[in-house]
Parts: C-alpha cells; sequence; structure tokens
C-alpha cells in the first residue's frame, strides 16, 4: 500500500511537472503600430494590457486590439462563436450606420448587450440573460423582447446610451 501511494505521488508529480512546463510565458507591454499608427490596447478600467509571449508566439488580447482598429468583438458563449466586425469603409465612403451599434458594450460584469448583425442581440441585466430582437430607426437602435419594445438606445461619442423604460444606462465598449 505504502509502495502504491508513493508511485501514484510520484507519477502526479510528474505530471504536474511536465504540465506547467509547456505553459510558461512572459508578459510584456507589447508596443504594437497599424499602418504606422501606434496603439495602446486598454483594458476596461483603462490600464495598458500586457501580451503574452510563449515560445517564440505572441498572444495579443483580442478585443481591445479590434477596438483600437475600429471594430468591435462579440463572443456568444452559447453557440461557442466569436464575431468580429470591422468597419473597413474607405473614408468618405458610406456605411451602414447600424455597424456603429454592433458588437459587446457593458456597464459592468452583469449587464451586457451584444448586437448581431442579423438583427439579434443579448442583453443581461443583473444577471439575468434576455433575446432581443433590434431595427434601426434613424440614428436610434429599438430592441424587443417577446415582441415587447421598450429599450432604444442611441450612440454617444464612443458610448451608447441604453434607455430601458425611462432610465439611461452609459454602456461602453
Amino acid at each position: 500500500m505504502k509502495k502504491t501511494v508513493m508511485l501514484l505521488s510520484a507519477m502526479l508529480l510528474i505530471l504536474c511537472l511536465c504540465g506547467s512546463a509547456g505553459a510558461e510565458g512572459e508578459y510584456r507591454n507589447i508596443r504594437i503600430t497599424v499602418n504606422g499608427e501606434k496603439i495602446i490596447l486598454l483594458d476596461e478600467n483603462d490600464e495598458q494590457q500586457k501580451s503574452l509571449i510563449v515560445d517564440g508566439n505572441i498572444y495579443v488580447p483580442l478585443e481591445p486590439l479590434i477596438a483600437a482598429l475600429g471594430g468591435s468583438v462579440v463572443y456568444d458563449e452559447q453557440e461557442n462563436l466569436l464575431s468580429i466586425v470591422l468597419n473597413n469603409a474607405a473614408e468618405g465612403e458610406e456605411t451602414d450606420p447600424a455597424q456603429a451599434f454592433l458588437g459587446s458594450w457593458n456597464i459592468g460584469p452583469l449587464t451586457t448587450l451584444d448586437i448581431f448583425e442579423d438583427g439579434t442581440g443579448k442583453f443581461q441585466f443583473n444577471g439575468t440573460r434576455y433575446s432581443v430582437t433590434w431595427r434601426l430607426e434613424g440614428q436610434t437602435l429599438q430592441m424587443q423582447q417577446n415582441g415587447k419594445g421598450g429599450v432604444s438606445a442611441v450612440r454617444s461619442g464612443e458610448n451608447l446610451e441604453v434607455n430601458i423604460g425611462g432610465q439611461v444606462f452609459l454602456f461602453h465598449r
């Protein structure tokens, strides 16, 4: 019995050492330029995000990188789908006004809004998740849940002002 316990302990130790050896890396503040323009990846607290370097591969936080490029990232956990929306219109070219609303918006971890191109969205308010449909009326996004309206959103600079039953909440990316 004592030999079995020692053998199992030795095997567990070897597994732990081998498993962690490949995952080692170094976090660094990587300078990034796109078309010669410097971009800084910031987290929700406006602090610079660090990149991870493992075995010569650089892992950069995707969401702040895409946001710095003028796009948005939406992850649908239920569908296991990552959607990236980039505004690739040339200067002076007409763009779809709905593009300004697409992507992930949040107030904090329990209140989020994901708006998809197909006219649907996911709204999480204080931890409760709702599926919504939306349509654009002028510069206002109108949302419905189960055929009931009452939620609208307008862009305000880089923020989204969401009106829920007369109460306005300021969402950001």
